[in-house]
């Protein structure tokens, strides 16, 4: 199965969703915050090439998590809230949670690409559209390479790893 790295909290993002939270009027003029019970899930993921022209679609590939984190600038936070339309601190709960860096930590079906589309996701040239994201309940360490890449499993236990 190949892989294809990704930045945290993007790669996280497209497997276990962005959780989202609510105000709750807890009486008096007073309300709190809390998780909603809903997560977003990041179903486009935006790269500067194409898709190989080999790979067979749909097809399962892993999510590798890079080394490297999404800079957190006032650009981005504003992309999240104006584009997205998600309230700051259910993305900064993602961006701050502490996932492993540097792992397989779970699996998506590519259904093909975008270049044009109404989904706020795309952002760059070429958009993989990705569905049924499986986090793994214990990431595997793996080296990552710049685009689709063949992981180099140590142990090749990899369905002991899924979470159903």
């Amino acid at each position: 199965m190949k892989a294809l790295s990704i930045r945290r909290p993007w790669a996280y993002m497209i497997l276990a969703g962005l959780p989202l939270y609510k105000s709750v009027d807890i009486g008096g003029g007073k309300s709190k915050v809390e998780y909603s019970g809903k997560n977003l899930f990041k179903n486009i993921e935006n790269r500067s090439r194409p898709l190989p022209k080999s790979l067979e679609i749909p097809q399962r590939i892993q999510i590798h998590v890079g080394l490297r984190d999404v800079p957190l600038t006032d650009e981005l936070m504003d992309f999240i809230h104006k584009r997205i339309g998600v309230a700051p601190a259910s993305f900064l709960e993602m961006y701050f949670a502490v996932y492993r860096k540097g792992v397989l930590a779970g699996e998506v079906t590519v259904t093909g690409q975008v270049t044009e589309s109404a989904n706020p996701w795309l952002t760059g040239r070429y958009g993989y559209v990705l569905k049924d994201p499986v986090l793994y309940d214990t990431p595997i360490p793996c080296r990552g390479k710049l685009g689709l890449f063949e992981p180099d499993i140590q142990n090749g236990k990899l369905l002991e790893n899924i979470q159903r």
